[in-house]
Parts: C-alpha cells; sequence; structure tokens
C-alpha cells in the first residue's frame, strides 16, 4: 500500500497511480485528506477556507477523480462523510 497526501493535487495524485501501474502486484494507492491532527482552527492557520470536514470532503472526490484505490480521513472529519458514494 501507498500512501499520497490528495492536498498534493490531481496531478500528483495521477503519476503516483501510473508510478504503480507496472508491478505485476500493483499496490493499493490510498490518498491521505486532512490529517487527524487537524481541527478546524488549524485550518483556517494553515491558511484553508474551508471547515476540516469540508475540505477531507472535496479532497476525497478530487481524489476519486485521479483514481485512487481508497481514501484515508481522521475518525472526526469521516463521520460527515457517511453516506457519500464516492467509491
Amino acid at each position: 500500500m501507498v500512501n499520497v497526501h490528495a492536498s498534493g493535487g490531481r496531478r500528483m495524485m495521477e503519476a503516483a497511480r501510473e508510478g504503480l501501474a507496472h508491478y505485476s502486484q500493483r499496490p493499493l494507492l490510498i490518498a491521505v485528506t486532512v490529517l487527524t491532527s487537524l481541527d478546524d482552527d488549524d485550518m483556517s492557520a494553515i491558511g484553508y477556507a474551508n471547515r476540516a470536514g469540508d475540505q477531507a470532503l472535496r479532497l476525497a472526490e478530487l481524489a476519486h477523480g485521479a483514481g485512487v484505490d481508497g481514501i484515508e480521513v481522521a475518525e472526526a472529519v469521516g463521520a460527515s462523510m457517511l453516506g457519500v458514494p464516492l467509491f
């Protein structure tokens, strides 16, 4: 399994996916959305206008569009994504 950070953007995630394609047993590519330690105040302090849950959803949708195999989200924001069909 290989983890990338979804905030690296779509092109970075696509490049990671393409870089793994040559393996006979390709590892899963997982995109991290918002780090577990970040709350809404932290998100604001580092320059994100979105709340942690909103940013996690936005990055999850971006990761899905880039073709990753799954996403990793903090428990605190993951609950807000329940029922959101991504994969």
